[in-house]
């Protein structure tokens, strides 16, 4: 995973069980550089608590470089689009963002739900999950416009 030529300067700090979450540390000139490699789940409440994890996790360290799999799409730039220049620090800062206000928005399907699922940790039914599926498609930006009013 870490090239020879770097072994040295790097360590392991944290591994979870599930493959989902990988901190390596990278020392160099004296500073240090926290990697961290994100798997989110699928499920809105297991993301929810994941990304709590997460953040609760980095909120004090410091050269953090986050990435991988948020399980999270902003819109059609995402799947790749050719003759597109895209702005990769917005869209990691937008992805971020974004897997914030989805964790908040996970807690309010519960509190909306209060099916005792979501408190003694049930699987999810078929029709709530529907149910929150059409809520989201109905909320969610469908086309947007740059300042010269051209599709993105």
């Amino acid at each position: 995973m870490v090239a020879n030529s770097v072994k040295d300067k790097t360590k392991l700090v944290y591994k979870d069980d599930e493959g989902r979450f990988i901190h390596v540390s990278y020392e160099t000139d004296g500073q240090i550089f926290n990697f961290v490699s994100v798997y989110a789940p699928n499920n809105c409440i297991e993301r929810a608590r994941y990304f709590k994890f997460v953040n609760s996790y980095i909120e004090n360290l410091q050269n953090v470089i986050i990435g991988g799999d948020f399980n999270t799409t902003l819109s059609n730039l995402d799947k790749g689009a050719s003759g597109i220049d895209i702005d990769v620090t917005r869209l990691e800062t937008l992805q971020l963002d974004l897997s914030k206000y989805e964790l908040d928005k996970c807690k309010g399907a519960i509190l909306r739900s209060k099916a005792t699922w979501a408190t003694e940790g049930d699987k999810n039914t078929k029709y709530f999950l529907n149910l929150e599926k059409y809520r989201q498609e109905s909320n969610s930006v469908k086309e947007l416009y740059n300042v010269k009013m051209m599709k993105l």
